[in-house]
């Protein structure tokens, strides 16, 4: 009886750690999710300055995307690859 009520603990001690990892584990999920969630659509400090700065990146990618864009325009067409050429 005695080793019957060992097992029993053995095993009981054995489920409650695995569902205190378990549980601990998900509580730290949790909060690393709601920690990525808390900005909100809030700007946070220096907000105000983040602004000008912003507009002036957007017109330096703007500026970036149009030179790419006649540079791209200027270079010639090529054919498409034709993977069978030599095996015809």
């Amino acid at each position: 009886m005695r080793i019957v009520i060992a097992v029993l603990a053995n095993v009981l001690a054995n489920v409650l750690a695995t569902v205190l990892a378990t549980v601990l584990a998900t509580a730290v999920m949790a909060g690393a999710v709601h920690a990525q969630d808390a900005g909100g659509g809030h700007k946070g400090r220096g907000s105000h300055h983040k602004n000008d700065q912003s507009q002036q990146t957007d017109q330096q990618k703007k500026a970036a995307d149009d030179a790419y864009r006649s540079a791209v325009k200027g270079l010639p067409d090529k054919d498409k690859p034709d993977p069978w050429k030599n095996a015809r």
